[in-house]
């Protein structure tokens, strides 16, 4: 098991977008998506707009629900969830 101090060496933080940016790509520019999944990103991304908890009138908890939704693929794409 590594430690979480050499798990933080091994981060390109030269890689990473800038923290007061607000982009954060899920994936590179040039990756396209397995075909497998398509219709399932389809299918989130028409009903995105109309889910109710990404409308919530607490902007905190609004952002908290779209984020758990942004973190998804990337649990997914680590292999660990």
């Amino acid at each position: 098991m590594m430690s979480a101090v050499t798990d933080i060496q091994k981060i390109a933080f030269d890689r990473l977008p800038p923290d007061e940016g607000i982009v954060s790509p899920v994936s590179r520019a040039d990756e396209t998506p397995d075909p497998v999944i398509l219709p399932t990103l389809d299918r989130i991304r028409d009903a995105l707009p109309g889910w109710a908890p990404g409308k919530d009138a607490d902007p905190v908890q609004r952002a908290r629900n779209l984020l758990t939704i942004a973190a998804v693929p990337d649990i997914l794409q680590d292999g660990t969830g």
